[in-house]
């Protein structure tokens, strides 16, 4: 019914930046409930008869989680995200839970194809929604392409000690979950903000690009950074052209 919510790797200083996606939930047929967490002394664990699945955030500042399942498309699957953080109480430990996510997962006709996923015919979802609002964790990128395209839910992890998926079946006959955590993230410290876009379709590597502006300036006597050794910005027009000018005795 499901994997095991062991460690998915430690993370130290010669480990690589990020973690594969991994499939964590595999066939779950849950279909009583999602329930609000509570704060409780008792630490959470994985139960796949619940459709829980709770790991270790290894110190990585981000999670990534997808959802497949069977047997159609724009059958549905129930979720929410949860992180736990371990926090020392007047007489004890107890696990203190933020929900960040929850709405529902709906699948496209992307297949697996690869046994080693899963059944070959199980689907990726390709809709994804949140009912919370973002105010409630700002660092929560929903990825919802539709058109049977992956979609993904990103997480900033917060400094908590534990991520947990819960997953209940919709109309989904069976429920998977993919997990992944990494160092960096598109979701931006802000929530919503991007700062990392792929290539468009005339470009064939797939490369990332780090999107970099200036500030506009129309007046060149304007002083945009005012103490020696601050950080400071390269000055553009209104049409995006960036002042230079020689250095003296150039």
């Amino acid at each position: 019914m499901g994997v095991n919510g062991e460690s998915i790797g430690l993370r130290t200083g010669a480990q690589v930046s990020q973690q594969p996606l991994r499939l964590v939930l595999d066939g779950a047929t849950y279909d009583t409930g999602l329930a609000d967490p509570a704060v409780t002394s008792t630490m959470p664990a994985t139960d796949s008869t619940t459709g829980r699945v709770v790991l270790p955030t290894n110190n990585f500042p981000v999670g990534r989680i997808v959802f497949g399942g069977t047997n159609t498309e724009n059958q549905t699957i129930n979720y929410q995200v949860i992180l736990w953080r371990e926090t020392v109480g007047a007489t004890g430990i107890v696990w203190v839970p933020t929900l960040v996510a929850k709405g529902v997962a709906t699948l496209g006709t992307f297949a697996y194809t690869a046994t080693e996923l899963g059944a070959a015919t199980n689907l990726f979802a390709d809709t994804l929604t949140n009912a919370l609002p973002t105010s409630g964790h700002p660092a929560v990128k929903i990825v919802s392409p539709e058109n049977n395209r992956v979609a993904y839910i990103e997480c900033e992890t917060a400094n908590a000690s534990l991520l947990e998926v819960q997953c209940e079946r919709g109309t989904a006959a069976t429920i998977d979950a993919f997990m992944q955590f990494g160092e960096s993230s598109s979701v931006g410290s802000g929530g919503a903000v991007e700062v990392i876009f792929g290539e468009d379709e005339l470009h064939v590597s797939g490369d990332w690009l780090v999107s970099v502006g200036g500030v506009r300036n129309d007046s060149l006597q304007t002083t945009l950074t005012d103490t020696n050794g601050d950080y400071g910005n390269f000055a553009v027009d209104s049409r995006g052209r960036m002042h230079v000018e020689p250095a003296p005795g150039c």
